[in-house]
């Protein structure tokens, strides 16, 4: 269980990393 969860709490990570870079390459191209 303990694995699974590490799991899923990497892949939110990684999906709020994605989500803040793309808002971030977003900002840049309509500036």
């Amino acid at each position: 269980m303990s694995f699974a969860t590490g799991q899923l709490k990497a892949g939110v990570y990684v999906l709020r990393l994605t989500t803040a870079t793309g808002s971030t390459a977003q900002r840049v191209v309509r500036r």
